[in-house]
């Protein structure tokens, strides 16, 4: 039995704090009720999948989806205009661990559902704080689904990202916050980690031998 030795990271709400509720309820002014329903009509991530489908720029690619849905016309122009207000910085919990992981030698990639437009992550301009990203520069590779246009659960990203990395999925741990995503993991032979604490994480890579 080959003994899982290479982490593989999401980075939205594992590494890289994600949530653009924060920013449609500034939008909805406080209104809760509307805010639900954006996101639980899956509106919000029609919009996303949208914009992430795509390698045109997004003042191109929503042209379309406006037509279609002329009464998510404002919410389109926010998610264009203020993405980066989404991503608030790395999560030091997590960051920790990675850090750990790094020192230990451990081989880490990325996979991460990340639209090509808006990568690398960056501060917005309007932002108080500068988020500090260069942790992404370690990784030993990050495949961007956007760029791949393949978007996981997709098992074709999965066996993309194995194949380029050369690696065996019977010696991976795969962390990732989206059951989904960590279900199609475990069919290709990955050990899937459901993200919900980095306690709960750090408790399980330590059991593998990855922290000491």
């Amino acid at each position: 039995m080959n003994r899982r030795d290479v982490v593989i990271f999401d980075l939205g709400n594992v590494l890289i704090d994600f949530d653009p509720r924060r920013v449609y309820r500034e939008f909805y002014k406080g209104d809760e009720v509307a805010l639900q329903h954006f996101f639980d009509s899956r509106a919000m991530w029609d919009i996303l999948n949208h914009g992430h489908d795509t390698l045109d720029s997004w003042d191109v690619a929503f042209d379309d989806l406006k037509a279609k849905r002329p009464d998510l016309s404002k919410e389109i122009d926010l998610f264009c205009r203020d993405w980066f207000k989404f991503i608030l910085g790395p999560i030091p919990s997590t960051l920790g661990i990675f850090n750990q992981l790094l020192d230990n030698k451990v081989k880490l990639y990325a996979l991460t559902n990340w639209p090509s437009q808006v990568w690398p992550p960056q501060t917005h301009p309007e932002s108080e704080v500068l988020h500090d990203y260069s942790f992404l520069d370690k990784f030993d590779d990050i495949v961007v689904s956007g760029q791949e246009q393949l978007r996981k659960p997709a098992p074709e990203l999965y066996q993309l990202a194995l194949e380029r990395w050369q690696v065996d999925p019977q010696r991976c741990i795969f962390v990732d916050d989206l059951p989904e995503n960590v279900e199609a993991a475990n069919r290709l032979g990955i050990l899937g980690h459901h993200f919900t604490s980095a306690e709960k994480l750090a408790k399980e890579l330590t059991e593998h031998g990855l922290l000491v």
